[in-house]
C-alpha cells in the first residue's frame, strides 16, 4: 500500500513527470514516423509494467468476482480454488518463466532508461563506469556473506539506477543475499536487471538464479501474483528466505531492496534518501545461513 501512495503521491509532487510527459510525448509523436517507433515501443513497455503493478491485481478480482455472478461462474470457482491449493508457492520461490523473462519487451523496458549491466577491470580489481550521459554509476561491493559475498548497490542521485556493473563473480555452490539501493517509487531498476534478462544476468552471473523480493501482500492478489512470479519475484518475509538459502539447493540469490516501501516514499528528484533504521534482519538471516 505504502508503495501505490509513492506512485501516485509521486506524480504529485513531481517524480512521476517523466513517466507523464512521455505519455503525452506518446500521442503526440506521428506514429507513422518510423524514426520514432523504437521510443514508442520504450515508452509503451514502461507504461504497461506500471499500469500492470497498480491496476492489474485489481481489475482481475473485480473480472473474477464479476464473472462467479455469470453463466461462466465455473472458470472463477476453478480459479480460486486453485489459488487455495497453489497458496504457498510463493514462499517457495514461486514458479519462474524463462519465456516472460525473456519477452522483446523487457529489451524496450532497458531502453527506456538505459538501464545497462557491465564489468570493468582496472589494476587488478573491478569498478564502474558511466554507460552515457544520463547513466549513473552503479557500485558493487562485497559486504556480508550467506554462503557468500553480499553485494550493496547502490546509484548516485538518480531515483533509478541505470548500470548494474560486475564486480565479483559468484560461485554456483552457494546461495547469496544482494541488498539493494535505492528504491525509488516502483524499484524499476531492480526489477528490470534481476527479474527480466533484459541486461542478461543469468548470462553475466551463470548458474545463478536471482530472486527478487517484494511485499508479501503483492502475492495475495489474483492473477498478479502469476505474473510477478514469472519473473522470479518472491515475498520478502524470513519464512521465504529461509527456504531459498537452506532447501532450494544451491546458487540462489536473493535481492532485497533495504529501504522497502517506506524508502519509495522519500523519492524525490535529486534526493537520494536512505532508510536502514530497524532494517537489518536480512543481516540476520545472512549470518545465520552462511558458511
Amino acid at each position: 500500500m505504502k508503495t501505490l501512495i509513492a506512485a501516485y503521491s509521486g506524480v504529485l509532487r513531481g517524480t512521476g513527470s517523466s513517466i507523464l510527459s512521455a505519455l503525452q510525448d506518446l500521442f503526440s509523436i506521428t506514429w507513422l514516423n518510423r524514426s520514432q517507433v523504437e521510443k514508442q515501443l520504450q515508452v509503451i513497455s514502461v507504461l504497461q509494467w506500471v499500469l500492470s503493478f497498480l491496476v492489474l491485481g485489481v481489475t482481475c478480482s473485480i473480472l473474477l468476482v464479476y464473472t462467479f455472478c455469470t453463466d461462466c461462474w465455473l472458470i472463477s470457482v476453478l480459479y480460486f480454488t486453485w489459488l487455495v491449493f497453489d497458496w504457498n508457492t510463493p514462499k517457495k520461490g514461486g514458479r519462474r518463466s524463462q519465456w516472460v523473462r525473456n519477452w522483446a519487451v523487457w529489451c524496450y523496458f532497458r531502453d527506456y532508461f538505459p538501464i545497462q549491466m557491465d564489468q570493468l577491470r582496472q589494476r587488478g580489481r573491478t569498478v564502474p563506469r558511466l554507460q552515457s550521459k544520463s547513466v549513473a554509476g552503479l557500485v558493487q561491493k562485497p559486504r556480508l556473506s550467506a554462503s557468500g559475498p553480499v553485494f550493496s548497490l547502490r546509484s548516485s542521485a538518480t531515483s533509478v539506477p541505470h548500470c548494474l556493473v560486475k564486480t565479483h563473480n559468484l560461485l554456483t555452490t552457494r546461495n547469496y543475499i544482494f541488498g539493494y539501493h535505492p528504491h525509488g517509487i516502483m524499484g524499476l531498476g531492480a526489477f528490470c536487471n534481476f527479474s527480466t534478462e533484459a541486461t542478461e544476468v543469468s548470462k553475466k552471473f551463470p548458474g545463478i538464479r536471482p530472486y527478487l523480493a517484494t511485499l508479501a501482500g503483492n502475492f495475495r492478489i489474483p492473477v498478479l501474483r502469476e505474473y510477478l512470479m514469472s519473473g522470479g519475484i518472491c515475498p520478502v518475509n524470513r519464512d521465504t528466505i529461509d527456504y531459498l538459502l537452506s532447501k532450494n539447493g544451491s546458487g540462489n540469490a536473493i535481492i532485497i531492496v533495504v529501504g522497502g516501501a517506506a524508502e519509495s516514499l522519500s523519492s524525490m528528484p535529486g534526493k537520494n534518501a536512505v532508510t536502514l533504521r530497524n532494517r537489518k534482519g536480512f543481516v540476520k538471516l545472512a549470518l545465520r545461513h552462511g558458511g
